[in-house]
């Protein structure tokens, strides 16, 4: 559950920084790490693709930890 200071934060950032909303939005429903979510751009085709095949999970590669592929 978010605090109403967290979607306070995270309401202002929608208006200010989009592309942070979305990462804090992805991070939160997929439970991506920090730098995982940063770096979570260069994956969306990716997963826009598995999504359409039907995909209940989601390959993550940029940013995890050691470089090492991780499913989400």
């Amino acid at each position: 559950m978010i605090s109403k200071y967290e979607w306070h934060d995270y309401a202002g950032y929608l208006q200010t920084a989009p592309g942070l909303a979305a990462s804090l939005q992805l991070a939160r429903v997929m439970g991506l790490r920090g730098q995982e979510a940063v770096q979570c751009c260069q994956s969306l085709k990716t997963w826009d693709k598995q999504l359409e095949k039907g995909a209940e999970r989601l390959s993550v590669i940029f940013g995890t930890k050691g470089g090492r592929p991780r499913i989400a």
